[in-house]
């Protein structure tokens, strides 16, 4: 392998590393109910300035996309027996949220799903909107999807584990 392609690993898992950390402490604080988590979320986003949240807007994006699997929809729709389809954009935030370990076990084996609480009558324009708001309130300017290009650390994705 290339010294340069090592560096971009090392890069990438640094800079993955921050945010799951991130993430863990708005979990840390708030461990079962995940809208407090979300506000938490927004109040720790809102120290940051706009380009780190830019970044963060990115990896988290990166990770919920991720989670775009049949097969997640179908676990929570067995666990639930009563799981809409427009429920889906809150679970996948909801498995971003909990944490860098749950996450990669979630998308290893959809069925660890039924080890969580999984959220109920959340409104998904509360999820989707979490940095976009923060953003927004901050610059007084929208958090579009060209401004989430411009902060790329490297060209491609490498998925470190």
């Amino acid at each position: 392998m290339k010294w340069w392609k090592h560096l971009s690993a090392i890069a990438i898992y640094l800079f993955q590393r921050r945010w799951w950390h991130f993430i863990a402490a708005t979990r840390a604080e708030h461990p079962d109910n995940f809208l407090q988590q979300i506000t938490c979320l927004q109040e720790k986003l809102s120290t940051l300035s706009p380009r780190e949240i830019r970044r963060f807007a990115e990896f988290y994006e990166g990770q919920r996309n991720q989670t775009f699997a049949p097969e997640l929809w179908y676990a929570a729709k067995i666990i639930t027996s009563n799981f809409a389809e427009t429920s889906f954009a809150v679970l996948q935030h909801f498995i971003v949220l909990r944490g860098r370990e749950d996450f990669l076990k979630i998308l290893s084996s959809p069925e660890n799903l039924a080890a969580h609480t999984l959220p109920k009558n959340v409104d998904r324009e509360v999820v989707r909107n979490t940095c976009r708001k923060v953003y927004t309130e901050k610059t007084g300017k929208p958090l579009t999807a060209s401004l989430l290009a411009s902060v790329r650390i490297i060209p491609f994705l490498i998925n470190i584990r």
